[in-house]
C-alpha cells in the first residue's frame, strides 16, 4: 500500500503513535489475522483487549510513554520511543496502514466514510503538495472500493469508526462507501 507519510515526518510529529490521556480509546484496533502476523515476528506482545465485545477483534492496551510530554503522557508499546520507529511497521494494522485516513460510520445518517485527519493531527498533510495529496486521495479512494476492501471491512465492522463530533481534530470525507458496503438486497 502506497504511504503519504514519510518516517521522518513521523519522528517531527508523531500524532499518530502518541495518545492524550482522555483519548486512550484511539489506541489501534487489530484483528485477530493481524495479531498472527505480528506473532510471526514477535514473541513479546504486549496486552490486548477485546474490542466491543468481539472475540476477533482487539485494542492495545496503551502504555506510559518513557519520555512523556504533558499532552502526550501514552505511547503504543509497538513504538520504540528513542528511534520514533514502529517496531511492527510492516505487519502493522489496518487502522495504522491507513492513517491518516479513517473508515468512520456517522452516528446521526449510518453514512460510512472514507474520511482524512486534517493537517492539525498530522504533519504530512500539512507538508504535502496538493497534487500529491490529491492524487494519494484519488488512490485511498480507488482502493477503498475494491471489493477485497469492502470484504475486509464486511467482515470486521468494528474497524469502522464511530465518528463522534468532538476534539481538537477535524475529519474530512473523501468518499461515501455506504452503498459500496451494503449493496442493495444485503
Amino acid at each position: 500500500m502506497k504511504q503519504i507519510v514519510h518516517h521522518e515526518q513521523c519522528k517531527r510529529c508523531g500524532e499518530c503513535c502518541r495518545f492524550r490521556e482522555d483519548r486512550q480509546d484511539f489506541a489501534p484496533i487489530f484483528t485477530v489475522e493481524e495479531l498472527d502476523a505480528i506473532r510471526h515476528v514477535r514473541e513479546d506482545l504486549p496486552e490486548f483487549m477485546p474490542f466491543k465485545a468481539t472475540d476477533n477483534i482487539f485494542q492495545i492496551r496503551l502504555k506510559k510513554a518513557e519520555k512523556p510530554t504533558p499532552y502526550y503522557p501514552y505511547v503504543c508499546p509497538f513504538l520504540d520511543e528513542e528511534a520514533y520507529r514502529c517496531t511492527i511497521y510492516d505487519v502493522r494494522p489496518f487502522d495504522c496502514r491507513v492513517w491518516p485516513f479513517i473508515v468512520l460510520r456517522v452516528k446521526e445518517t449510518g453514512e460510512v466514510l472514507l474520511a482524512h485527519f486534517t493537517e492539525s493531527a498530522c504533519l504530512a498533510l500539512a507538508e504535502a503538495q496538493p497534487k500529491d495529496f490529491s492524487a494519494y486521495e484519488a488512490y485511498m479512494e480507488q482502493m477503498v472500493s475494491s471489493e477485497a476492501f469492502l470484504a475486509f471491512l464486511r467482515k470486521y465492522p468494528q474497524l469502522i469508526w464511530e465518528h463522534e463530533d468532538q476534539g481538537d481534530y477535524v475529519t474530512v470525507p473523501s468518499k461515501d462507501i455506504t452503498r459500496l458496503l451494503h449493496p442493495a438486497g444485503d
